[in-house]
């Protein structure tokens, strides 16, 4: 990809920019839910507005007037050097805004312009951090857009507290303005799941004998099904514990199965539904790791749902492999089975060396016939060749979970019985995880490789870089839930030594180290 995906290195600098100006010029118009407003200058021609192809809004320094805003950190307000001395005195807000939203947004009666900031830096900035493909013009993205323009939109409020919180953990926005956006979601939330049940129930009184009609249901359901996901994304992004988000994703889970039970919805698929199952099931799978559980769904149900054309492998949104996800929630699922007790040690190893043999066979990219070695092929373009990576990351790390997963020898023999094979794993995944690069967006998709390459690293120097990994994605996503994996590996498993070390699958399940590493 041309485009840089480093986004808050870059776009910190304008965002401190935005609210320092907004502390430095004069008070002027009072405003509804804040004591002081920016003041926005657009052309009051709405149809000329549209047909230019170069205006956006803007704040102008001489008119803007000072939010007094409790919400805003003073401490935060950077120097000159951090903001340079030649910013211009017009700052452009709205980055990339195209003049379609432009107008809609000025027509919503309930917004702020700070709201329509942080619906900015959700657009614009915090997608190039979780998709490969952030571009608003394509079709599931162009949806969720027209959904949260809706008036009085869940999606609104929920895409709006999801910018908050990402830069309260800056230090640009105050933790009560993300509490208050937060409920307020939550409410609408529950508002919205309480009118649906009494549509049902209505429906049923009048004696019909199938749910709300489809054409009246789904723009709904599109809708709830995508500020459930983004409660889901709002905790994650806050480090929380990881049974404060298994229910978001049960709920969400039980929202797209009941999708497939309206008959008109059966046969169809629209590209925001396809967009949100394959969030879900992210989400889903990637939080069965490091301590094992069965997905809600079986990832056999998981995986076929979301196909298009009967290609259930590559993932164009998040730039993974789905083969490789159906095989991580095999393995932690067969794991779980196995510490509870509900498979037997024959029954496991059966299946265990099956699911080795499949991880072993699976190569990324398969029909393209190309072997990924340290050069990027000539028949792949640079991007496909970072997935590649990314999805041998996963291959290698699950390969590493299931071996680690049974010793039959005990702790002590496990290493020095299987240490040349151990070490070539190791020694893979750590090959391909230094072949995507900090700055790509694949790098979102490579929290449960790190973390395993982090439980087999031995000594201090292979530590240490682990550590600085860790570091640098944290750095550039901003995530919380990145620096909770890490401290994972630094209080639990590096104390451990090498007991720790050699046995980390079962010591996570004792000690119910659970994390999501999505």
């Amino acid at each position: 990809m041309s485009e840089s995906h480093t986004a808050l290195p870059k776009s910190r600098v304008s965002h401190m920019g935005y609210f320092r100006r907004s502390r430095d010029v004069k008070p002027s118009i009072q405003c509804e839910g804040y004591p002081k407003k920016l003041r926005w200058i657009q052309n009051p021609d709405i149809q000329k507005q549209k047909r230019s192809t170069s205006r956006s809004l803007s704040v102008n320094s001489k008119t803007a007037t000072k939010p007094d805003c409790p919400h805003i950190r003073v401490g935060c307000t950077p120097n000159n050097t951090q903001i340079g001395l030649n910013l211009p005195r017009q700052c452009r807000i709205f980055s990339a805004l195209p003049l379609h939203i432009h107008g809609t947004l000025s027509l919503l009666p309930d917004t702020t312009e700070f709201d329509r900031y942080l619906f900015d830096y959700n657009l614009f900035q915090m997608s190039k951090l979780v998709f490969v493909n952030s571009d608003p013009v394509t079709s599931a993205r162009s949806v969720h857009i027209a959904l949260a323009l809706e008036p009085n939109s869940l999606l609104f409020d929920s895409i709006t507290a999801s910018a908050a919180i990402h830069l309260s953990l800056i230090g640009l926005v105050d933790r009560h303005l993300v509490f208050s956006k937060k409920n307020r979601v939550l409410r609408g939330m529950r508002a919205v799941l309480a009118s649906r049940e009494s549509a049902d129930e209505l429906t049923c009184f009048k004696g019909l004998s199938s749910p709300t009609p489809s054409f009246i249901r789904r723009p709904l359901d599109d809708m709830v099904i995508c500020a459930s996901i983004s409660l889901i994304g709002m905790e994650l992004s806050q480090g929380s514990h990881l049974s404060q988000i298994l229910p978001l994703i049960k709920g969400s889970t039980a929202l797209i199965m009941e999708r497939y039970q309206i008959p008109a919805h059966q046969n169809i698929l629209p590209p925001i539904f396809l967009h949100c199952q394959r969030l879900v099931a992210y989400f889903d799978i990637l939080s069965c790791v490091p301590y094992p559980r069965a997905p809600f769904l079986d990832t056999d149900v998981w995986f076929p749902l979301i196909s298009e054309g009967g290609n259930r492998d590559y993932d164009p949104l998040m730039g993974c492999f789905s083969e490789v996800f159906t095989m991580i929630g095999k393995a932690a699922t067969l794991i779980s089975g196995f510490y509870d007790r509900r498979i037997d040690e024959a029954g496991f190893l059966t299946q265990r060396n099956f699911l080795v043999s499949q991880l072993q066979a699976w190569e990324p990219f398969r029909n393209s016939q190309v072997e990924f070695t340290t050069e990027i092929p000539v028949m792949l373009e640079r991007d496909d060749y970072i997935s590649a990576q990314a999805g041998n990351t996963h291959k290698f790390a699950t390969l590493i979970y299931l071996l680690r997963s049974y010793s039959k020898e005990g702790a002590a023999n496990s290493w020095t019985l299987d240490d040349s094979h151990y070490d070539h794993l190791v020694s893979c995944l750590r090959s391909s995880i230094s072949r995507v690069p900090i700055d790509s967006p694949f790098i979102a998709t490579m929290l449960w490789p790190a973390f395993v390459l982090g439980c087999e690293s031995r000594e201090s120097h292979e530590q240490d870089e682990t550590t600085r990994w860790f570091l640098e994605v944290l750095a550039k996503q901003r995530f919380e839930n990145i620096r909770v994996a890490l401290d994972t590996l630094r209080g639990e498993i590096w104390r451990g030594g090498d007991c720790a070390r050699l046995n980390w699958v079962k010591m996570c399940w004792e000690r119910k180290i659970e994390l999501i590493l999505a």
